[in-house]
């Protein structure tokens, strides 16, 4: 088992571990050949670690559905285009883009993080008489690029 946070519950037990970062180039390799198959638990492992591991044996799901799982936004759009109905969503990258995001989705709706929110981390509702401006500040700073996506949660399509 390869983790690199030590508290992580798959490292409980009796399995073998190596306890690395996972930009360590050489540890994965080192890994890649005691293992057959490479997998993992949740979508917040980096691509280039899946792109690594990947060269030396077979890593399942493949890196190409990590990276597409790793970003809600590219999810979503993902899962549309399979003709799949999702709950209305958009693109965010500002507060005039979430004023343009709800006018069209309605309330309530989520604003989400596009990538390493989870279990309602970095996530926030919101209803009407919200300020979106400080549901922006206290949103958008901590995040990579700024970038959110805002979904509806009284609809789907």
């Amino acid at each position: 088992m390869f983790s690199a946070r030590s508290g992580f519950a798959g490292l409980r037990g009796g399995a073998e571990r190596d306890l690395r970062e996972y930009a360590d180039v050489e540890a994965l390799e080192l890994f890649a050949n005691d293992v057959d198959v490479v997998t993992y638990e949740f979508e917040n492992v980096p691509a280039a670690t899946a792109m690594v591991l990947a060269a030396r044996r077979p890593v399942l799901p493949a890196q190409k559905i990590l990276e597409t799982t790793q970003d809600r936004l590219i999810e979503k759009d993902f899962i549309s285009k399979l003709g799949i109905g999702t709950a209305d969503y958009a693109d965010v990258s500002s507060v005039g883009t979430l004023r343009a995001a709800i006018e069209r989705i309605g309330l309530p709706a989520v604003v989400k993080t596009r990538r390493f929110g989870y279990d309602g981390k970095g996530q926030a509702i919101i209803r009407e008489g919200d300020d979106l401006e400080q549901i922006w500040r206290t949103s958008a700073p901590s995040r990579q690029s700024s970038r959110l996506s805002c979904r509806s949660s009284a609809r789907s399509r």
